[in-house]
């Protein structure tokens, strides 16, 4: 793995991950982003329940392994990535009972120690529920109601358990989604607190 730090930034789907991802890239010419996945297309529709709902969570990790061939340019500083495996923890957990979470956690902690973008830093983009679902109904996806995307309850039990299962680690700072500019700003003054840049 190359010598720049990696930058997970983590949350419920359609809180802005993705477009912070980008600005702090914009903004900074060796922060590089790392994108979510090589694949676009699980083999069910996410948010699906118990078997698919396993299997796709198992597909996820697999293509969270997949960014194991991907190096950072030499000058890269940082490394910005879209998501890691804490999500898909979070996501299984609401997603499967508990026969099924228990074995992918088995799955999740051995496949974790070969992923080699851990992250020296996770930001949780953080907004409450109506918030993020206007963010993902603005978003207009023709998948929003095959995935559950806007699904209100399905989001309220995301953004509760990442909450409950994120938060707390050390390596983890909450940041208000308010406006792309002041969450930028934010992770930059993290950054620099944390000792990641100078």
């Amino acid at each position: 793995m190359a010598r720049a730090k990696v930058v997970q930034i983590s949350g419920v789907h359609g809180v802005g991950k993705t477009e912070l991802i980008a600005r702090l890239a914009e903004l900074h010419r060796d922060w590089v982003p790392l994108d979510e996945f090589s694949s676009p297309k699980p083999p069910y529709p996410f948010g699906s329940l118990g078997e698919k709902g396993f299997i796709n969570e198992v597909w996820v990790l697999r293509q969270l392994l997949e960014r194991n061939r991907w190096r950072p340019p030499a000058e890269a500083k940082v490394v910005l990535a879209d998501r890691g495996f804490e999500d898909a923890l979070v996501y299984s957990r609401v997603l499967l009972n508990d026969e099924l979470f228990e074995l992918f956690e088995e799955i999740w902690r051995i496949l974790y120690g070969l992923y080699q973008y851990r992250p020296t830093l996770i930001i949780l983009l953080d907004a409450p529920v109506d918030v993020i679902l206007e963010r993902i109904r603005s978003r207009g996806r023709p998948t929003m109601r095959e995935w559950r995307e806007d699904d209100e309850e399905y989001v309220a039990s995301l953004r509760e358990k990442f909450l409950e299962l994120v938060a707390p680690l050390e390596v983890v700072e909450v940041v208000k989604a308010d406006s792309l500019d002041d969450e930028a700003k934010t992770v930059e003054r993290i950054l620099v607190e944390r000792g990641i840049i100078l």
